[in-house]
């Protein structure tokens, strides 16, 4: 297995833009794919701010 240099700014720039692709087409899948939303709505329903509704925005 290969390593990536820690100490690099690109490295990190460029893990940082990946992983936010990646977790905004996770989210949106999760509104437009009926399977996923069932896992999904759960932190949409909530009235209670807890851990599994807190990264929501309002």
């Amino acid at each position: 297995m290969w390593r990536l240099p820690a100490d690099n700014a690109w490295v990190w720039l460029l893990a940082l833009l990946f992983y936010d692709l990646w977790y905004y087409w996770h989210h949106r899948l999760g509104h437009e794919r009926t399977l996923f939303w069932a896992g999904h709505v759960v932190h949409h329903q909530s009235e209670d701010y807890n851990l599994s509704t807190a990264p929501r925005w309002r």
